[in-house]
């Protein structure tokens, strides 16, 4: 994919100084992964022309990706340390792409330092940006067909964003990334007691309407033009998982008598980990813990549950692909509620109220109804979603009628595709508070019956994680 401007796909220098040899393949086969124009050797590397020098550091920028059948391609990117060894300093700092609509991610640019995080955000984002803005300005021309270039958003962790916005760090006053929100100092930490403060626009960020908010000059605004504050979203994975989450099981485990989690319940969640190894866990098991886990095992005190529900009712809607206006309300409706109540208010705000099919890995030896015929298949991805039969994982589904189902099978009967499964004869809403669970397809299901049937596949309409409540009985949740 090329430039209407001549572009240099790798400008990389003196890498020999930074990483090993074998590190330097591991680059090379993910830069190569993303472009045909980037060689394989590490001495290709070494010989190139010298790159700029961020405070005696070395900087890497390689690459562009091509993808087929777009007529637009929106980028997002994002930057964060990375610790390259326990018993050093040594730490990279890379900027990574990623074409949104797209899973892969890509390697933009590396720092790296033996000391520090980099110093100059005009520096670091300077070979970054040069080429963004030359994408942005000129698009793309790939085999005669154009591209438009966007670049849509930011994605970062606190500390990341202030570096690259020039901001103040999220523990500093007036340091809310969207609203104008007056934060107080209390027990040796900042907070945030308002709910309903005054917006930040990306017109009051550029003009600079709050003095203290601002640490300088950003880069990204007049480069990209992009918006920095709608463009930057915030960051879900720390705010909400090892943020509220984490901070809301060391309230049970460690806080007043009343919001206590019962001992017993520790044994129970045996996935992601044992609760008393919360403080251990990674991103993706507090997120498990507060979608899936979490309303099923928990048992606390009934305020402190429902509590705990509002938070889950209102991630939920946010997870879900198919967000409206009317939901979104709400669920600003709970996070407001769930943070400005006590624990023991239970009052919470009211609710208003063509198939892409891919099959791979056959086998046999498993349940076949007589009506239908081989290829038999294991695995089978549906408008993305993947099933696996017989996998605790994947095996559940939905289908149009509401019927849900666990796949033991996939062939096919007339010469169309269809699922051979078992259909749960009984549901019911898994929990009443906040809302009914129904409305977000959660369900409580039980009564797997013993006979056999076959779905066509066009008829599964979605995924859903299983976890057992108790024999026979199952808390359902769409992925």
């Amino acid at each position: 994919m090329q430039s209407r401007k001549p572009l240099n796909y790798c400008t990389s220098r003196n890498l020999r100084l930074l990483v090993s040899q074998e590190y330097e393949r591991q680059l090379l086969q993910i830069s190569n992964e993303q472009s045909d124009h980037v060689e394989q050797n590490s001495e290709y590397l070494v010989e190139q022309q010298q790159s700029p020098d961020i405070t005696n550091d070395t900087f890497q920028f390689p690459i562009n990706s091509s993808y087929n059948n777009l007529s637009s391609i929106d980028i997002m990117f994002n930057t964060d340390g990375l610790p390259l060894s326990k018993s050093s300093s040594s730490q990279l700092w890379p900027i990574l792409g990623s074409v949104i609509g797209f899973k892969e991610v890509f390697v933009i640019g590396l720092y790296h330092s033996f000391s520090s995080k980099p110093k100059d955000v005009d520096i670091y984002f300077h070979d970054f940006l040069q080429e963004a803005k030359l994408l942005v300005e000129e698009g793309l021309i790939f085999k005669s067909k154009n591209y438009t270039v966007r670049i849509k958003n930011f994605v970062a962790d606190s500390p990341a964003k202030a570096f690259a916005l020039c901001i103040k760090h999220h523990s500093g006053y007036s340091s809310c990334t969207k609203c104008y929100s007056e934060d107080e100092y209390l027990n040796h930490r900042i907070f945030f007691p308002d709910v309903d403060s005054v917006l930040r626009t990306d017109i009051s960020f550029i003009e600079k309407h709050d003095d203290n908010y601002h640490r300088g000059e950003t880069p990204l605004v007049n480069t990209l033009h992009f918006g920095p504050v709608t463009n930057v979203p915030l960051d879900y994975m720390h705010l909400v998982c090892l943020g509220v989450v984490k901070k809301l099981i060391n309230l049970w485990f460690d806080g007043p008598l009343n919001v206590h989690i019962r001992s017993s319940v520790e044994k129970e969640i045996s996935k992601p980990r044992p609760l008393n190894e919360y403080k251990h866990w990674k991103a993706v098991e507090y997120r498990t813990f507060l979608l899936y886990i979490g309303p099923i095992v928990l048992k606390l005190s009934l305020d402190t549950y429902q509590h705990f529900l509002t938070l889950h009712v209102a991630i939920i809607i946010l997870c879900s692909r198919e967000l409206t206006e009317e939901l979104l309300l709400y669920a600003e409706n709970l996070l407001k509620h769930f943070k400005t109540k006590e624990i023991g208010d239970n009052s919470t705000p009211e609710l208003e109220k063509d198939t892409d099919v891919i099959m791979w890995s056959q086998h046999k030896n498993v349940p076949m109804l007589s009506s239908c015929h081989p290829p038999q298949f294991k695995k089978i991805k549906i408008n993305g979603l993947t099933f696996t039969a017989n996998n605790l994982k994947d095996w559940c589904c939905r289908t149009i009628c509401d019927s849900f189902v666990l796949i033991e099978n996939i062939a096919y009967q007339s010469k169309q595709l269809g699922i051979i499964g078992k259909q749960f004869l009984l549901k019911s809403e898994l929990y009443e508070y906040s809302c009914k669970s129904a409305y977000f397809k959660i369900y409580k299901l039980r009564n797997l019956s013993a006979e056999l049937k076959i779905w066509k596949v066009e008829t599964i309409v979605n995924k859903y994680f299983l976890y057992k409540v108790e024999n026979g009985t199952f808390a359902a949740f769409p992925q």
